[in-house]
């Protein structure tokens, strides 16, 4: 997961290891008024090298036609499953700028135990663990991940834009440029 996500939201890997579960704002658009933004969410990363004005930037995931490719989804599937909810005492929507107190990180470390248990720790990754995260996720899926690092999901995503023709402003809201 952290590889499609960290590609569909232009993300460094430092930004990546900095997200907690509470930085996922689902349907964050609704509120707007707009129709159609209902199963989006947009992702607080908290400040990126390109932010001259430090506000943060909020990437946004959109909804899938196909409801077995929807990413919102199966990020809501993983938090569910590794147990990355936000927490009820959650303090990042009065202070979306500030690491909480309580949450999780959103791809935290995890280990498997001797009886092949999922063992999560309730560490952020380095920005080196993050990256190795998506190199690990590419060789599960048959890529040959020899030749990645975590800036190629940064760039990988901007280039993947570009080529499916995405308009330059919707870019731009993406990548923070």
């Amino acid at each position: 997961h952290c590889q499609q996500f960290a590609t569909m939201c232009c993300l460094r890997p430092s930004e990546g290891a900095r997200l907690q579960a509470c930085d996922v704002f689902f349907n964050y658009d609704v509120t707007s008024g707009r129709p159609g933004y209902a199963g989006t969410a947009a992702i607080n990363v908290m400040y990126r090298k390109n932010d001259q004005i430090r506000r943060g930037h909020h990437p946004r995931i959109g909804r899938a036609h196909d409801g077995r490719l929807d990413a919102v989804t199966q990020l809501r599937q993983f938090m569910e499953y590794v147990g990355t909810t936000p927490s009820p005492t959650c303090v990042k929507r009065r202070r979306p700028h500030a690491r909480c107190p309580t949450c999780m990180p959103l791809f935290p470390l995890m280990s498997t135990t001797r009886n092949g248990q999922l063992r999560v720790l309730p560490r952020c990754p380095s920005r080196s663990s993050f990256s190795s995260m998506i190199k690990a996720a590419l060789r599960c899926i048959g890529v040959d991940a020899s030749a990645f690092s975590g800036k190629s999901a940064r760039r990988g995503g901007i280039s993947t834009a570009l080529e499916a023709h995405v308009p330059e402003a919707i870019l731009c809201l993406q990548s923070g440029h």
